[in-house]
């Protein structure tokens, strides 16, 4: 059952990229000769005026088939159309993308739940740890981590792996005192993230109820977009200078991710929506910026392609040349995409965890 929500979901994202190149390229009067829900072979069609719209046996989003794609004589063709309209047509879809994952970046702001904060204390400071190197030591509480107040366990942990092994200023209470100490993490290869060698414990805790209003659930669902393409960008650095391993997932990973969470006892209803929703946020965030990259066969190889017409003066590359390289691109991501979903199932069949 939870497998089959994460298909639908994950259906639905996709087929709302392909509505709004629907809508765009009816809106400049492109002919659209089908709209799929799903992908062949076909369940069903429906014909209306121009448009066949269809639902197809292969539940995994949808399609847009517009007249004419490499006709520019058909005056209803896409090809036919000036340069900046194509632009719109094509980029309409992965910016669908990107406004949802601010609005579902936001919406997790806007539910209000429960948290347990209070000094985060020093339990127990591991030997030749980064913590012990630094001067930290059990009693110690943490106030800040880089000007951030620390009120959870959640947050040192949060703001270790955001920087990776970039140096933190933090600030401690002892006794009396509050001494800044500049600590940098290292990447734990059996913990599978980065860590200071401490651990923590809640002292005086107590409960707070947290929500925001609209627009200061936007500012914060939009910082936490910015923070997720900066700590990908910090994934990417640290695999290139083999710090820590890259963990790509594609479809299957996320819905192991997806099961997983939903397995766990000691995660509330609340708790598993907002995975869920943070989730449907991250693989909209990631459809958009894929497909505004200049990516032969996605959305940006062909923006990409415009924007190069629109430079040169409404001179286009051969059709024959772009085609090539947007077949060339095709089969490269399909080789990708196998090599991502092996790695994915043999992750399920060796009983490893994706979280």
């Amino acid at each position: 059952m939870n497998i089959a929500i994460f298909i639908i979901s994950l259906a639905i994202i996709v087929l709302l990229h392909e509505l709004g190149h629907f809508i765009a390229g009816k809106y400049f009067k492109v002919k659209v000769e089908e709209f799929g829900i799903g992908f062949p072979p076909r369940i069903l069609k429906l014909k209306h005026k121009e448009t066949i719209y269809s639902i197809n046996s292969i539940p995994l989003g949808g399609f847009v088939k517009f007249s004419g794609e490499e006709n520019p004589n058909d005056p209803q063709s896409l090809e036919s159309k000036p340069a900046y309209q194509r632009f719109i047509i094509i980029a309409v879809g992965p910016l669908i993308n990107l406004v949802l994952a601010i609005i579902l970046f936001s919406s997790i702001y806007m539910i209000p739940r429960d948290a347990i904060h209070g000094n985060i204390t020093i339990n127990s400071v591991v030997e030749n740890s980064p913590a012990e190197s630094a001067g930290i030591l059990p009693g110690d509480i943490i106030t800040l981590i880089n000007d951030e107040k620390i009120k959870t366990p959640y947050q040192v942990e949060y703001l270790l792996n955001y920087h990776q092994n970039n140096y933190l200023n933090w600030e401690v209470a002892r006794g009396n005192e509050n001494l800044p100490i500049q600590l940098k993490p290292i990447y734990d290869s059996t913990q599978k993230k980065y860590i200071a060698g401490i651990n923590l414990e809640i002292v005086d805790p107590y409960k707070v109820s947290i929500s925001y209003n609209p627009l200061q659930a936007i500012q914060k669902g939009t910082s936490t977009m910015v923070d997720f393409l900066i700590m990908t960008k910090n994934e990417i650095s640290s695999a290139i200078t083999g710090t820590k391993p890259l963990v790509v997932a594609g479809p299957i990973g996320m819905a192991q991710a997806y099961q997983e969470l939903n397995t766990q006892n000691n995660f509330s209803l609340k708790q598993k929506i907002l995975f869920t929703i943070n989730l449907m946020a991250i693989i909209n965030l990631t459809l958009a910026i894929f497909n505004f990259l200049p990516i032969p066969a996605l959305d940006g190889g062909r923006l990409f392609f415009i924007l190069i017409e629109m430079i040169r003066g409404g001179k286009k590359i051969s059709i024959i040349t772009e085609r090539l390289i947007h077949v060339a691109g095709f089969f490269t991501l399909i080789m990708i995409a196998i090599i991502i979903s092996w790695a994915d199932l043999m992750r399920i069949f060796n009983g490893e965890s994706i979280l």
